[in-house]
């Protein structure tokens, strides 16, 4: 049901009218051929056969101007449900004369179409096309439009947010249990930092990561190697984000061949996004497309949206590595680890939270 301001498109009412009329037709229908195959049709007498040729003729009428009605409605709900879908996607730019004038190049009945019956249905649905909004369709209107501005705001957010491993205050922080720092075996921490502030809307940088993975292993009685051995471990940086932030989580098969698609169409069902890694045999998949070097050894990325296709992959260890865009079946060549796939169990996760400003 579209509107604005205080009036709406009633289409259900419509459609209604329309299943009303349909079953009209119906009666109308069975009443005709009872009509047609009964006595007067082989009756003998002449007054009698006069009547029933005349009778006929209006029965002919009526017979067609239900099919003019029914190819009247088709046309008309199809083209009130384009009225609609333009004022959904127009929003405030659709006004009320707007609206008016699309309606008046609605389909509607000529005079007479039944003939003897004087029935004009153009006034059961024209008339009553644009009426009042109840308090319910006004507040689910603002709703949605509420909605439409925060995820807006939201995929703005996710596109800018980029870490690479070697910026900042973190690229020479001791990330992983060899001694290596972020700049060198840090991309699944880079990588986990950019699944919590996209997921959840926050700011945080990688080694403030670093110091929450330090302390939930900690906690655990975990040591280091547990999560970052010589690089990552991702399940074990997984395993962190559901204890630490009540992700959902769902991995998939490596050697499934159809697990990389599943993973995508999870993430693409959730509004979630999938961390994995590539092994280093893969490096003509994930690599450094300005120094052209391949990856030495295992890498993890994260994926962050899709549309059905093409995977939207942020990798931080690579030159313009933020929205770098993948398809399925690249993708699908990466089976170093199962794809896990973190998702929060909210009505939109990625908007729970207002973007804390990333200074």
């Amino acid at each position: 049901m579209a509107s604005y301001n205080n009036q709406v498109i009633d289409l259900p009412a419509i459609e209604e009218n329309y299943g009303n009329f349909k079953n009209s037709q119906r009666i109308f229908g069975v009443a005709n051929s009872t009509f047609t195959n009964g006595y007067l049709r082989s009756c003998g007498d002449k007054n009698i056969k006069n009547a029933f040729n005349a009778l006929d003729e209006t029965y002919k009428k009526i017979r067609n101007g239900y099919t003019s009605i029914d190819d009247w409605w088709k046309s008309y709900t199809k083209d009130v449900a384009s009225l609609e879908r333009s004022i959904i996607g127009a929003g405030a730019d659709f006004d009320e004369g707007s609206i008016a004038s699309q309606v008046a190049k609605l389909p509607r009945l000529g005079k007479g179409i039944l003939g003897p019956l004087g029935f004009n249905l153009g006034l059961i649905v024209t008339d009553k096309i644009v009426g009042p909004v109840s308090e319910k369709v006004t507040k689910e209107r603002k709703e949605q439009e509420v909605r439409e501005r925060k995820l807006k705001e939201a995929r703005e957010w996710a596109e800018g947010l980029y870490f690479n491993q070697g910026d900042g205050d973190w690229a020479n922080v001791i990330y992983d249990a060899t001694g290596d720092t972020i700049r060198g075996g840090g991309c699944g921490l880079v990588s986990i930092t950019h699944v919590v502030d996209i997921l959840l809307g926050l700011g945080y940088k990688p080694h403030e990561i670093n110091e929450q993975l330090l302390a939930w292993a900690a906690e655990k009685g975990y040591s280091r190697g547990y999560y970052a051995p010589g690089g990552s471990y991702v399940p074990a940086l997984a395993e962190f984000a559901v204890d630490k932030y009540g992700f959902e989580m769902e991995t998939f098969d490596k050697n499934d061949p159809n697990g990389a698609r599943k993973a995508v169409e999870k993430m693409k069902e959730t509004g979630g996004a999938i961390i994995f890694s590539a092994g280093p045999n893969h490096g003509q998949v994930f690599k450094d497309p300005i120094t052209n070097n391949n990856y030495s050894a295992n890498h993890v990325v994260m994926a962050y949206d899709t549309d059905g296709d093409t995977v939207f992959v942020k990798d931080s260890g690579r030159a313009g590595g933020n929205s770098v865009e993948y398809s399925v079946d690249e993708i699908a060549k990466i089976n170093f680890v199962d794809y896990h796939v973190l998702w929060k169990e909210e009505p939109e996760p990625l908007l729970s939270k207002t973007p804390r400003t990333l200074g």
